[in-house]
């Protein structure tokens, strides 16, 4: 398990087969770095960690405006590259997919308010090179938002989370990015029952959100009249949602 430490800028890894005798450290690293941005950016802060395969992780890291590329070995630890965003970025959310030929890696900026896509042709696993960034995307058709949870629908849509404007953003034209011309904008944008959405996820009849300032977790469904809230679980502090089976 990788972990992702926000006020220090590390990552660790635990092994979970050892989870009888306590969580096991098997390896940490410490980034450096910082933004221009006075108050968010002073130093490094790893906000997300991404397997990419078996040894291989992405860390966004919303300090630096960096995504790192980690290795995971017998040595432990070790970056082996960076993908760099815009000066004030804060890259949060990273999602990473394949279409047609390429492959797509989008990333949301918390400080910029903006969706961030690279491609690549598919089947390079050389996780650091070869990324080729287009036009950062508004993450919301509403105005300036801080962008939180990122992510892919089955239909192939992409949905963002919006705190400052309590809305869930839907993202097509991913399709459309196997072509230069090709590009993605927001089709939909509809409210989710709160002002600063933590983090979203999806099973396909259900958007889930959690609340953080609300204390609860809601459950959204699209009905002919638009989306609306029909699940609301109190869960106070709620910053993430998993869906498992019980």
């Amino acid at each position: 398990m990788a972990i992702a430490h926000y006020g220090s800028g590390e990552v660790s890894m635990i092994e979970l087969d050892r989870w009888g005798d306590g969580p096991q450290q098997a390896a940490r690293i410490r980034f450096e770095g910082h933004g221009p941005v006075t108050g968010r950016q002073e130093s490094a802060h790893s906000h997300q960690v991404t397997w990419l395969d078996r040894t291989h992780l992405a860390v966004t890291d919303l300090g630096a405006d960096l995504i790192r590329i980690l290795k995971f070995g017998p040595a432990g630890l070790e970056q082996i590259g960076v993908i760099e965003t815009p000066h004030g970025f804060g890259p949060r959310h990273l999602v990473l997919t394949t279409r047609g030929t390429r492959q797509v890696l989008l990333v949301d900026g918390e400080l910029s308010g903006e969706v961030l896509i690279f491609t690549r042709a598919a089947g390079d696993d050389v996780w650091a090179k070869d990324w080729h960034p287009r036009t950062p995307v508004p993450a919301s058709a509403h105005g300036r938002s801080q962008p939180s949870g990122l992510i892919p629908t089955g239909g192939g849509d992409l949905l963002v989370a919006n705190r400052m404007l309590g809305t869930v953003s839907v993202l097509t034209g991913l399709d459309a990015l196997t072509t230069w011309s090709g590009n993605v904008s927001v089709s939909e944008e509809f409210d989710c029952s709160g002002a600063n959405p933590r983090d979203i996820t999806s099973d396909g009849d259900r958007v889930w959100v959690a609340q953080q300032d609300d204390g609860v977790v809601v459950g959204m469904v699209r009905t002919p009249d638009g989306w609306r809230a029909d699940v609301r679980l109190d869960r106070p502090g709620a910053t993430h949602v998993l869906l498992g089976t019980a």
